[in-house]
């Protein structure tokens, strides 16, 4: 299918064409912010609060209080993923059942579904092709980068170096996000902002240990993003699920290299209590 042939989401109220410049946002209405107030909700697990390095400084925050759920419409930024997605959909047709293009992270019987995925209300779940392993998950940002996220998307080139490498960074848990939406060092009183992004993660590589020299996800075959095999023998995203050591991240993280595997859908406006 041609980029010409990419349409604005249905459920998009403002912006009804790709040739729109500026990016909108838009109250949604009950039913979607009640959908995303509960995933929102159900995935902060109040016995970790305050627990964990990235949550320095975050000294009561039992749980967190949605003010307002925006929906993000921004056609330049959509009409890059969605042909993105498309491409993803096209190489998932090439798979078969015992052999999928794009297994899912649960092929590793020690790894659980995405929490996300299984506390989605039907407003939610109804946009996502689980084909490609397209999820709705959290990414946190202060307040002074979230104009920037709305205009240009989330920048894998400006990231900075993590433990997986140098990509953008998404998580599952609400309270993971909540840990980057101020400055450590200097932690404020809000009001907070996370975006719930949509993201395709397609075959990704489980990181059992750190690999922070990583600027795209690692070959399929030899384990490292620096091969000359060729690009459909790579895997498409990392999910990192330990440290050094051994020891398990008390949150999995997911990382992906390329721009245009995310989509940054709704903003989510919240403070802390």
């Amino acid at each position: 299918m041609s980029k010409r042939q990419v349409a604005v989401p249905g459920h998009w109220k403002s912006v009804k064409s790709l040739s729109h410049e500026n990016a909108v946002r838009v109250p949604v209405d009950r039913a979607v912010a009640k959908a995303v107030e509960d995933v929102v909700q159900k995935t902060w697990p109040q016995q970790l609060a305050g627990q964990g390095r990235d949550a320095a400084g975050i000294s009561c925050a039992a749980t967190i209080e949605v003010i307002t759920v925006e929906q993000i419409e921004n056609s330049h930024l959509y009409s890059k993923y969605e042909n993105t997605r498309k491409e993803f959909c096209a190489r998932a047709t090439k798979g078969t059942a015992r052999k999928p293009s794009y297994p899912k992270v649960t092929s590793d019987s020690n790894e659980q579904p995405v929490l996300t995925s299984k506390q989605l209300m039907s407003q939610l779940d109804e946009q996502l092709i689980p084909d490609i392993n397209e999820y709705f998950i959290f990414h946190g940002a202060p307040q002074k980068h979230v104009q920037a996220i709305l205009n240009q998307g989330i920048d894998t080139r400006l990231s900075g170096k993590g433990m997986f490498g140098k990509g953008a960074y998404f998580c599952e848990n609400s309270m993971k996000a909540d840990q980057y939406a101020d400055d450590i060092n200097n932690r404020t009183s809000g009001p907070h902002s996370m975006f719930l992004c949509k993201v395709i993660l397609g075959h990704s590589h489980i990181a059992k240990a750190p690999a922070n020299d990583l600027s795209r996800p690692p070959c399929l075959h030899h384990g490292t993003g620096a091969c000359s095999c060729l690009p459909s023998e790579f895997y498409n995203s990392v999910m990192g699920t330990h440290r050094d050591g051994g020891q398990r991240l008390l949150f999995r993280e997911f990382i992906i290299y390329e721009q245009s595997q995310v989509y940054p859908a709704y903003l989510i406006t919240y403070e802390r209590k």
